[in-house]
């Protein structure tokens, strides 16, 4: 089984900083303790209650220190991350930030797919807690998406099958889960570099998000990079 743990970071600013990123991280379930333990000694030798606490008041070279350490520890356990931007043309007749969520986790879903590529491999959605109104409305869409929408994998070894994604989706907060507090640092880190690549020229390439934040570059090798 995967396990696709997801974080989201809201717009800023109008005119051109107006955007919405939802990061996933992609992980496979027999790794899953060994990662939590991982992340639990990180955060116990960095004096963190919480890994997002990272942002808070630790010098610079020890939140560079710890993020690598971070990306080593899932670099070791083939933790890969996916992610889906939408910038003012996507977003431009959302009435609220939260209509931007579904748009943008059945982008993030058609590439989990594409990852869950065992014929009996299922998959399996846990989204940070975004409050139960949104949470409902969501999960309901979500699972009509995933209970309607057909996939069909080809593998050239073992011809066609579907691949699986149990439809419900599941909500944490993230204080439960260090995956999904690394989902939020990541998700930061995108945000951050997307703001200030806006602010200083646009993106033109997806590449040079990774020159605009320091954390970002230290994430961007568990990418999965889109192959065109």
């Amino acid at each position: 089984m995967k396990i696709l743990f997801v974080d989201e970071s809201k717009k800023q600013g109008g005119g051109k900083k107006h955007f919405f990123t939802l990061v996933g991280l992609l992980v496979d379930d027999a790794n899953l303790l060994a990662l939590e333990k991982g992340l639990e000694i990180i955060k116990k030798k960095y004096n963190l209650i919480n890994l997002k606490n990272l942002r808070g008041a630790k010098t610079k070279e020890e939140k560079l220190s710890c993020t690598v350490e971070i990306v080593n520890l899932l670099n070791a356990n083939n933790v890969q991350v996916i992610s889906a931007i939408l910038g003012p043309v996507a977003l431009k007749n959302k009435s609220k930030i939260e209509s931007g969520y579904f748009d943008a986790l059945t982008f993030l879903i058609e590439r989990f797919y594409l990852n869950i590529n065992k014929p009996n491999e299922i998959g399996f959605i846990i989204h940070d807690s975004i409050g139960k109104d949104i949470e409902k409305e969501l999960a309901e869409k979500i699972y009509q998406y995933l209970k309607n929408e057909e996939m069909i994998i080809r593998s050239k070894s073992l011809g066609y099958f579907k691949n699986k994604i149990y439809p419900s989706l599941f909500f944490s907060k993230d204080d439960y889960s260090e995956l999904l507090q690394v989902t939020d640092l990541i998700s930061i880190s995108l945000h951050n570099a997307i703001w200030k690549c806006l602010e200083k020229e646009g993106i033109s390439d997806a590449e040079n998000l990774k020159n605009f934040n320091q954390f970002l570059e230290k994430y961007w090798e568990l990418f999965i990079k889109s192959p065109k």
